[in-house]
């Protein structure tokens, strides 16, 4: 009788378990929907005391993007530090944002990387978030913030404005952003140069593999090559009468194939053929066979920053003709005056 009861009751306590259990699950789900703070733990610095100091306003301008494009807004150490009352920034200094008017600290309640996004006004929100414009992420070795879109997010004519800030444990320093949005140009162009198999590609960074499409010199290429068009060139490449090779910042040929799509190749920082991936990947070039003649050169996700220079090279070779084509990368700011600008 007794083991009877105790088993019916084990098994209602079962039941009240689960359904205890079935309604946290659901009240984690509903909780999901808006946005929420993982509170500081106890070991973790506590931020909430610290002195508001001076506050520092800058102002950003980028191009409309469709992509993660991104920009990167160097702080001024002195005005920093001196809102900080520090003489070096500290190892536990952090982003913080805000959120309905208060104040949230990470890095515990990031929403980014090592920062936030900014909804349309300016408050911290999720990268979900359906009005979610822009994100800002901290970076305390250099001092700086990067600041990037949420792709198609932005429009062009507005100015979005969020307020962001360094905190110490004894110290705040607010700074407000302002962000205006032009209409996007050109972001790559190229130059040729007399030979006709020299090029120089300027392009602004871009952290996706979208190639600037360079047409080659096609008169210059074949009359190296001893050839009577561009089409020879591509069977001679179906055929293997004509050999294609990634070249080396030694002058030295990598005869292995392609290391990227059709007849192309990775290249790192140093100008040398590598694998897709591979440490220091920073640039492709790849030509698809087809005519005219048009390489994409683009880039990696990682390794692109503004003034990033390279130079690579890749040969053509036809019996005894060979023909080198250069390729002088350069990640700029602006696109120079006097390029040719591909159709996108």
């Amino acid at each position: 009788m007794f083991i009877l009861i105790g088993s019916i009751m084990m098994k209602m306590y079962n039941k009240i378990a689960v359904l205890a259990a079935l309604a946290l699950i659901f009240v984690g789900c509903t909780k999901q929907e808006h946005l929420t703070y993982t509170q500081l733990n106890s070991s973790e610095v506590d931020y909430s005391g610290a002195v508001e100091g001076d506050a520092l306003s800058y102002g950003v301008s980028m191009e409309q993007s469709d992509y993660f494009d991104e920009t990167v807004l160097q702080l001024d150490k002195s005005s920093v530090l001196s809102a900080l009352g520090a003489s070096s920034l500290p190892s536990s200094a952090v982003l913080y944002g805000y959120e309905d008017g208060s104040k949230v600290f990470g890095p515990d309640a990031y929403t980014s990387t090592t920062g936030f996004y900014f909804d349309s006004e300016g408050d911290v929100c999720s990268s979900a978030d359906e009005d979610a414009v822009l994100y800002a992420d901290f970076n305390a070795s250099s001092l700086s913030l990067t600041i990037g879109q949420v792709p198609e997010a932005c429009e062009v004519g507005k100015t979005y404005t969020f307020v962001t800030g360094i905190a110490t444990a004894s110290a705040l320093c607010p700074i407000k952003i302002e962000v205006e949005i032009t209409e996007a140009g050109s972001w790559c162009g190229y130059t040729v140069g007399d030979d006709g198999l020299t090029y120089d590609v300027y392009e602004q960074v871009k952290m996706d593999y979208t190639p600037c499409k360079v047409e080659i010199d096609a008169s210059a290429l074949c009359s190296a090559l001893g050839v009577s068009s561009a089409s020879k060139i591509a069977s001679g490449i179906s055929d293997n009468s004509v050999v294609f090779y990634g070249m080396n910042s030694d002058g030295s040929l990598y005869t292995a194939g392609s290391t990227a799509n059709n007849s192309g190749h990775w290249f790192n920082t140093s100008g040398d053929v590598c694998s897709w991936k591979a440490d220091n990947w920073f640039i492709y070039s790849e030509w698809d066979n087809s005519t005219p003649i048009i390489f994409n050169v683009g880039q990696g996700l990682e390794n692109s920053v503004v003034g990033q220079n390279v130079t690579i090279r890749q040969k053509f070779v036809y019996g005894s003709n060979e023909a080198v084509l250069t390729f002088n990368v350069h990640i700029v700011d602006t696109i120079p005056d006097g390029c040719i600008i591909p159709e996108e």
